[in-house]
């Protein structure tokens, strides 16, 4: 590796900018590979596709491990900088501190075991068997614990891992957070049950919602919201619905339909908010933390916003059901407005987190964060996952997964070894309340332009509160600015306590 100029924190920061936008292209190539191995690449060249993963994580990890990189960081810490500078000091050193830690062949090692658990993943969910999973997932799980031996730092394993996605998020701070949230979540989502018994069922009879249908609606709601298709791709996927960013100008989002729900539609609105935050970060920066979006308590706040927020609300659907009817060749008195709100916003103890109602779905959550934190402690062990897996359902959710299918194989994640990642959903999700309310607070008028199809404000008000401002602050600092609060749960249970009122407290 070249040694950075000597000399001045001027030329070291512009060394590290040099390396900064060398990663981005690392990185864009990881995305590209992801993107094509979920939709194209046959299923014989995984091992290979493996090998050019872990290729590209080695390289990016030399690229930041290299001593130039301390040595100029060293150099331009020294210097006075604006905030933006400043902020991309702070996660080049993060970033540069935390890859030091890890040996020097971990990433690749990580990239291909990453890559033969996916392949593994989609046979074992096929065929709704473990087996093919068990030991590329024992394997990840154990290059888990490794990297949160190397990092160190917190006072429980698992404790290494969230903040690797979520800096300063801990194992306390989460069991204290979720342990507040449970007992008032769980009386709202009672309530809501026992409104909805005494109501008629919301449909009278059953009703199919064809995927062509499904596509174009999808396609037609993601750009009135604001998602730009000339800087991006929007398409179906087999698989786990998901976005990746490949460029400043090349966002792409995925879904998956079902004729039998929405939860291609409500999954598209939920790509979409992840799509609008990458689509507003400030393209000048790309490839600067600055010019990146920030953790996934962020991430997954824009997509639950506009998935739960928005996508549920009676002002969207105001706008939108005449065009559903027209699509799917339903008449009104098939699905009026106020019956396909309750329908749409049903309260349910299902197996499934994407077909989750808002409430409920944060009990997903914790069921995947309590077993994440067993895993890591060593307290369980990844050939006892399902049966763990069906019994956290039975006393977190209520509900026992009928296969494996819709139980310890419906999410990817851990197949990609994103173990700390979803705490982020719930976070997320507390965020998106909090967002919301200080939109609502700030724009009574949102509502009324939205039920005329006038979507422009909620994307102008989180581009200025959200996007624009890139990784320039700290999530907690983020939502501060934003909302004029510390965050917390308080909007998300007003809200659902709001919500459930509207939808089931009308006869």
């Amino acid at each position: 590796m070249t040694d950075h100029p000597a000399g001045t924190p001027q030329e070291a920061y512009a060394f590290l900018a040099r390396k900064s936008r060398e990663g981005a292209k690392i990185q864009s190539l990881e995305a590209l590979a992801d993107w094509d191995m979920d939709l194209a690449m046959p299923e014989a060249d995984g091992a290979f596709r493996g090998e050019v993963k872990g290729w590209l994580a080695d390289t990016f990890h030399h690229l930041w491990s290299d001593a130039a990189v301390g040595r100029a960081l060293d150099e331009a810490e020294r210097g006075d900088w604006p905030p933006e500078e400043r902020a991309n000091l702070f996660w080049w050193r993060r970033r540069f501190d935390r890859i030091t830690k890890l040996p020097c062949d971990f990433k690749a090692r990580e990239a291909e075991a990453q890559t033969r658990a996916t392949e593994a993943w989609k046979r074992a969910k096929e065929e709704n068997t473990f087996a093919p999973f068990k030991e590329p997932l024992t394997a990840l799980m154990a290059l888990a614990r490794e990297k949160a031996q190397c990092l160190g730092g917190g006072a429980h394993p698992y404790d290494a891992l969230l903040d690797e996605f979520m800096p300063g998020t801990s194992v306390a701070s989460c069991d204290a957070l979720f342990g507040a949230v449970q007992a008032p979540l769980r009386a709202l989502i009672d309530g809501a049950l026992e409104l909805q018994q005494t109501l008629p069922d919301p449909l009278s009879r059953e009703i199919s919602f064809p995927e062509e249908a499904q596509k174009t609606l999808a396609r037609e709601m993601v750009t009135a919201l604001g998602f730009d298709l000339s800087r991006g791709i929007f398409t179906p996927t087999p698989h786990h619905p998901f976005t990746t960013t490949l460029g400043p100008h090349d966002v792409r989002l995925t879904t998956h339909y079902k004729a039998t729900s929405l939860s291609g539609v409500l999954g598209a609105l939920h790509e979409g908010g992840h799509g609008l935050y990458e689509q507003g970060l400030p393209p000048e920066r790309f490839g600067e933390p600055v010019g990146s979006a920030l953790d996934p308590s962020i991430h997954e706040a824009q997509s639950r916003f506009w998935e739960n927020h928005v996508g549920r609300s009676e002002p969207f659907w105001s706008f939108w059901l005449p065009r559903l009817r027209e699509l799917c060749h339903l008449e009104e008195r098939d699905l009026p407005l106020d019956r396909f709100l309750r329908w749409l916003n049903r309260v349910g103890r299902g197996p499934r987190r994407l077909e989750a109602d808002e409430g409920t779905y944060v009990l997903h959550v914790l069921v995947r964060y309590d077993l994440e934190r067993e895993l890591m402690a060593g307290h369980l062990e990844v050939a006892d996952l399902p049966d763990a897996w069906a019994a956290a359902y039975r006393s977190t959710v209520g509900v026992e997964p009928r296969d494996l299918r819709e139980g310890v194989l419906q999410d990817i994640h851990w197949a990609i070894g994103a173990f700390g990642y979803f705490p982020g959903y719930a976070l997320g999700s507390f965020n998106a309340a909090q967002l919301d309310a200080a939109l609502r607070e700030a724009h009574p008028d949102g509502a009324d332009r939205m039920a005329s199809g006038d979507f422009s404000l909620p994307l102008a008000w989180m581009r200025e509160k959200v996007h624009r401002p890139g990784g320039l602050f700290l999530a907690p600092e983020l939502i501060r600015r934003a909302t004029g609060k510390d965050p917390g749960p308080g909007d998300f249970l007003a809200h659902l306590a709001t919500s459930y009122r509207a939808i089931f407290g009308k006869r």
